[in-house]
């Protein structure tokens, strides 16, 4: 059995307890209001899974949203990508256009991009 909790981010003010929903299989799972508006998306990619988070990627992985969570249990239920991180189309100070992955960059706040040499990027994405 596959348990899907949606994600609600923090900043809601939630009140409710947010349901847990069980599906028998993937199918059901991606066939379920809140995870197939995701798919509905006209620049939807794919499903990927980061740990037991469920990840929308849209852009061809240059933009992606938590769905939710899954029980760790659904180990061989579950037959969708590894999410990588993501991809991140970048202009570097000196003015040069590069795409970046999650590998190079440490953190991410608005349009401003850390990378690991220290160095700062814009997200031209965001």
């Amino acid at each position: 059995m596959i348990t899907f909790t949606k994600h609600i981010p923090t900043f809601v003010d939630n009140r409710e307890d947010i349901p847990c929903v069980e599906f028998a299989t993937q199918d059901d799972l991606l066939k379920h209001d809140d995870v197939k508006r995701w798919s509905d998306e006209d620049t939807f990619s794919h499903f990927a899974m980061s740990h037991n988070h469920l990840m929308a990627i849209l852009d061809d992985g240059y933009t992606w949203w938590l769905v939710g969570y899954l029980t760790l249990a659904t180990k061989g239920l579950i037959d969708l990508p590894k999410w990588e991180g993501g991809k991140y189309k970048a202009k570097l100070a000196d003015g040069s256009l590069v795409d970046l992955t999650s590998s190079e960059v440490v953190s991410s706040c608005g349009d401003c991009l850390t990378l690991k040499d220290g160095t700062t990027a814009t997200n031209l994405k965001y």
